[in-house]
């Protein structure tokens, strides 16, 4: 798996029932590029993204 240059993993954010993210996930997957996902309820998820 690869990972960022400096050694750390990208953090996702991810919505569960949006299809841009299951392609965004799906990219990475293929890509072999290791990930941390955190999954933001929506509505609520704009809380945590403009913070």
């Amino acid at each position: 798996m690869q990972t960022l240059g400096d050694g750390r993993r990208p953090l996702v954010l991810t919505l569960p029932p949006s299809h841009y993210c299951e392609r965004a996930r799906w990219a990475l997957d293929r890509q072999a590029i290791a990930y941390d996902e955190e999954r933001l309820a929506p509505g609520a998820h704009v809380l945590r993204v403009k913070a």
